[in-house]
């Protein structure tokens, strides 16, 4: 009798399991291998530099040993600290800025425009699954974006990013001396294997001169895709001209033969004020983001949820409730789209490389996204 009930057990556990993990949905956020990539912020204020931070921030349900390497710029990679992690505590770990952000002996980034291969990634690594962010921190350098564990790394992107900021709302303090600096709208591509193959088509004017598809000087309305190579480890950023606001990377598509990871962001955004200080502090911020691969996009079941307002803010001032970008990817062009915010039902109709991209401003309970023709679409 105790082996028939034992039986019974087994074979309910295996005939359970299989069922739940097909209702998983989603992307696991905890992994045991990683890729890190830096926006580096646009500002030029050496007085900030005390100021800012830049780290990894891993945790873990379980106890763990945690490795972080780098790669030299030969591309081997090189071992660097190895940390302990107690179940459910974390890890603020500071990294090096001369492996992620390289540059030469007069303290210049060896590769400012981009569009050229570096070595400057962090890979993490563990015995347990473990999840891990990227958080950087000071004036004009605030992001914070959660890393996707290699396994959930695609080979189909669209960029989602914020426009070029030609200098509006710099640092322009009595207090100490800041050079006026202007910001692009950029992505990066992570290689995590040797010899990956990436086709980019960007969607704005690149400061290495790649013509964008509808935004940008010179835009022709056609896309005008470039290839690179990459080794694992390697980086490759593709930054907007700064000195055009309609200029904005987002709806570029990357498309690698092997899994990659990219990161979009603004190194110095201005989005929502209406006005600027003359005398003050930096009026931006950065942005980044580690892209969804398109194998994950849906076509439903995207819900959003209102951010709690500052208070006694202008209810008339641009930067009043939240903002909202829809993206596509589908080759076939257009769709159509149904949403519900506080106005009513709204039928739209996109399409790839929008520039800008489909923006809901100033919402202030959220969107609902209806019947989109089952056109798989990305939500930010």
């Amino acid at each position: 009798m105790r082996f028939r009930n034992l039986l019974f057990a087994c074979v309910l556990f295996f005939s359970v399991e299989p069922a739940l993990a097909q209702s998983q949905k989603g992307i696991p956020s905890d992994g045991r291998d990683f890729y890190l990539a830096e926006i580096v912020p646009s500002i030029k204020c050496a007085a900030i530099k005390p100021f800012q931070g830049f780290y990894a921030l891993i945790s873990s349900y379980y106890d763990c040993n945690v490795t972080i390497s780098y790669f030299d710029q030969t591309g081997k990679e090189v071992t660097g600290p190895t940390q302990h992690i107690q179940a459910k505590e974390g890890w603020q770990y500071p990294l090096d800025q001369g492996m992620m952000n390289p540059r030469d002996a007069n303290g210049v980034p060896l590769n400012p425009d981009g569009e050229a291969p570096e070595y400057a990634t962090c890979h993490i690594r563990s015995d347990r699954p473990i999840s891990v962010s990227y958080y950087s921190t000071g004036p004009n350098s605030g992001s914070l974006y959660m890393a996707l564990q290699t396994g959930a790394l695609g080979k189909t992107y669209v960029v989602a990013s914020m426009p070029a900021n030609p200098s509006l709302g710099h640092a322009n303090s009595h207090h100490f001396p800041c050079t006026a600096d202007s910001s692009s709208s950029e992505f990066c591509i992570i290689a995590i294997k040797d010899n990956t193959n990436v086709t980019i088509t960007p969607n704005g004017l690149t400061r290495g001169g790649h013509v964008g598809v509808n935004c940008g000087q010179g835009a022709t309305g056609q896309p005008n895709p470039f290839s690179v190579n990459l080794n694992r480890g390697e980086v490759y950023y593709v930054k907007s001209t700064i000195d055009d606001p309609d200029n904005d990377m987002s709806g570029s598509i990357v498309v690698a033969d092997q899994p990659v990871a990219v990161i979009a962001g603004n190194e110095g955004a201005f989005n929502g004020e209406t006005s600027f200080s003359q005398l003050g502090g930096d009026q931006r911020n950065m942005s980044a983001e580690q892209m969804v691969p398109v194998d994950f996009w849906t076509d439903k079941d995207y819900v959003s949820m209102p951010f709690k307002e500052s208070p006694n803010g202008d209810p008339g001032d641009a930067s009043e409730g939240s903002q909202f970008k829809i993206f596509m990817f589908d080759p076939k062009g257009t769709t159509l789209f149904t949403t519900y915010d506080p106005i009513g039902l709204q039928t739209q109709s996109f399409g790839r490389y929008m520039c800008p991209p489909m923006t809901y401003d100033n919402v202030e309970s959220g969107i609902n996204i209806g019947d989109t023709s089952s056109t798989k679409i990305m939500v930010e």
